[in-house]
């Protein structure tokens, strides 16, 4: 589509440029009021063509947005089918790999916020002591605080 409008938007430039010529003869007073006449509706058309082109290309970059948003949509879909929703204590929960190759994919916790928003963001122990653990997620400021003794937990908080 793109290249016919570059098309036709020359052949009314050209349409104009003859049109321009034939006012330039000066022979009759009628065939210049249509001459103008026509030069008016060429730069109207004109005018159209290139707002023509504009919205295609506007729609062009539409198109290329929303297919990178299935992408990554399609692509966060195929990630969080491999992870499940787990409890760390008791009304704590984060999310775990499903089933985890080795031993560090086994301790990884990911902040449920940031999953929630599509996002993977480890949990990190933050501080350890007899009375509970603190579990922070850096990315959105969440805090996870278990109970040291392992019985349930003081709950879950944000800074």
């Amino acid at each position: 589509m793109l290249p016919e409008l570059i098309v036709a938007a020359k052949s009314a430039k050209t349409a104009f440029d003859i049109t321009k010529y034939f006012v330039s003869l000066d022979k009759d007073s009628a065939v210049n009021d249509k001459a103008i006449e026509l030069q008016q509706i060429i730069m109207s058309l004109q005018q159209n063509l290139f707002d023509a082109q504009s919205n295609y290309q506007s729609l062009l970059d539409n198109k290329e947005r929303i297919h990178k948003e299935l992408l990554n949509i399609q692509n966060w879909n195929e990630k969080k089918i491999k992870y499940s929703l787990s409890e760390l204590a008791t009304d704590v929960f984060v999310y775990t790999k499903k089933e985890p190759q080795n031993e560090i994919e086994k301790s990884i916790k990911y902040c449920s916020k940031c999953f929630q928003e599509q996002k993977a963001s480890i949990i990190q122990l933050d501080s350890d002591n007899l009375l509970e653990k603190i579990y922070v997620c850096h990315t959105c400021g969440s805090e996870y605080k278990v109970k040291s003794n392992g019985g349930g937990s003081t709950g879950f908080s944000r800074i």
